[in-house]
């Protein structure tokens, strides 16, 4: 019943934007390959400039939330202050 998400990292970062999709349902289910691609060819189309290193934020505790009800954002650190799309948001 229980999922290994092995060990938590805490870090402590300047603010930065990123541009993310929003992921509902089990963690282990996320299509980070999918989600990363689009986010940098998003990035590409629109000019502007990605960070290097993607980013996945959790919302939910597994231990306590439903897998179905999990959310996730998937994203990439952008420069400036782009607008973001139907299904891409942006944020601070």
């Amino acid at each position: 019943m229980g999922m290994c998400m092995g060990r938590i990292k805490i870090e402590k970062r300047k603010p930065v934007t990123i541009a993310y999709l929003g992921h509902k349902g089990p963690y282990n289910t996320i299509p980070f390959d999918r989600y990363i691609e689009r986010l940098y060819g998003w990035a590409k189309e629109n000019r502007i400039r990605p960070g290097f290193y993607p980013l996945a934020v959790y919302h939910d505790d597994p231990e306590t939330t439903a897998p179905e009800d999990c959310r996730t954002d998937v994203a990439i650190t952008v420069a400036g202050e782009p607008q973001g799309t139907k299904d891409i948001m942006v944020r601070r």
